[in-house]
């Protein structure tokens, strides 16, 4: 796909097959979500959403191994995207890789201020639960700085249809405690579809 195609999608939004993965998995439907996903995927192509959509429906399967590989996939892609960060540390928490989920969620967080935006309720959460998981006092996230024009962000150009892992794949225990939250997915602002009055 030439960048000029996938500059027209993105501005497009999600498709209907992605805004159904949302809603399914809003409504904790994981698995069809997942299959909504990947038709989204081959019907209107790997956008930031459809990508992360896929992974959060995975990790909530519990299937860490693809959810890994399509969250490090997305974050390679979409190097500026904080949700995309955030969410590929998510998956490192739960696998047990701390320091690799702490360089993501702190990623995340210098996005954000590097748009001019206060880090998220959920990157400082999850920097916290970092944190405690190694008995550490917490570290404190960095301020935000001044707020400048981010410079334009062109969306890769599509993934070939390998890059997309099979619903099945290696699941590896959780390095979250029992009883313990897990650390907090983000999804990018999806537009919501506009009705006539």
């Amino acid at each position: 796909m030439a960048r000029a195609e996938a500059n027209a999608a993105a501005a497009r939004g999600p498709g209907p097959a992605s805004r159904r993965g949302w809603a399914l998995l809003d409504s904790g439907r994981a698995e069809p979500a997942s299959r909504a996903f990947r038709q989204a995927l081959i019907e209107e192509g790997p956008t930031l959403g459809t990508m992360l959509g896929l992974g959060a429906a995975y990790r909530a399967l519990g299937r860490r191994g693809p959810a890994l590989e399509v969250l490090t996939r997305t974050a390679e892609a979409w190097p500026d995207s904080p949700a995309a960060r955030n969410n590929l540390g998510t998956v490192l928490f739960d696998i047990g890789r701390l320091d690799a989920a702490e360089g993501q969620f702190r990623a995340a967080a210098d996005l954000m201020s590097r748009q001019g935006l206060a880090p998220s309720t959920e990157v400082s959460r999850n920097l916290a639960m970092v944190a405690r998981a190694r008995g550490a006092p917490l570290a404190p996230t960095p301020e935000p700085l001044p707020a400048v024009v981010p410079p334009a962000v062109f969306p890769p150009a599509a993934f070939p249809a390998a890059a997309v892992p099979p619903a099945s794949g290696i699941q590896t225990p959780a390095a979250t405690p029992p009883g313990a939250p897990a650390p907090v997915a983000v999804r990018p602002p999806v537009p919501r579809p506009e009705t006539e009055a």
